[in-house]
Formats: structure tokens, sequence, C-alpha cells
């Protein structure tokens, strides 16, 4: 349905049924990676080993990293993981990623 989409003319052929099926499917990709960064912040609710392990994800570091900004503190280790999962995503893109 969206590769039908060429210009903004081509958005009034498209019925509200169908705008809304692509929203939702988005507003359910993001709430699947944005769930791993909610485990960060559900303090007694979650064991102490899955929350360090949702820390090591991109969402999660994010998460804990902005929390501790609203405190006018600086998370160094979401920082650090952030980085690292920059580094390996150019790295990835280096390697398989070519303009053809």
């Amino acid at each position: 349905m969206l590769d039908a989409i060429k210009s903004p003319a081509d958005l009034r052929a498209v019925s509200e049924k169908d705008l809304q099926q692509v929203a939702d499917a988005l507003r359910a990709e993001t709430d699947r990676f944005a769930g791993l960064g909610a485990l960060t912040l559900e303090g007694g609710m979650v064991p102490h080993g899955v929350q360090w392990v949702a820390r090591l994800t991109p969402s999660g570091a994010l998460t804990e990293a902005l929390s501790q900004a609203m405190t006018m503190s600086v998370d160094w280790f979401g920082v650090a993981v952030l980085a690292l999962w920059g580094g390996v995503a150019a790295l990835c893109a280096l390697r398989w990623f070519r303009f053809t």
C-alpha cells in the first residue's frame, strides 16, 4: 500500500482505514522496542538481572541516560552502551551496506 504513495496528492486516494492500519503497525513496532527501555524504570517489579539486560539495549540505555539527565546527572554506563551500539552499527553499515 505504501508503495503506491509517490506524492502528497496520492494520499487523498488512500482510505482512512488503510492509514489506520499503517499507524497501528508503526505503533506496535514502537511499543515492542520501547518496551525494553521501560524495564529499566520499573523498580521493584522487574528482577535486577532483567533490568541489567535491558540496560544493555539501546532503548534501555537511552531511557536510563535520559532519566539520569532529568536529575542533572550523567549515566556514563548508558552513554558507553549507546556509543558501543553506535560503533557496532557503523561497522555493520560499512561491511554490508552498498549504494547499488
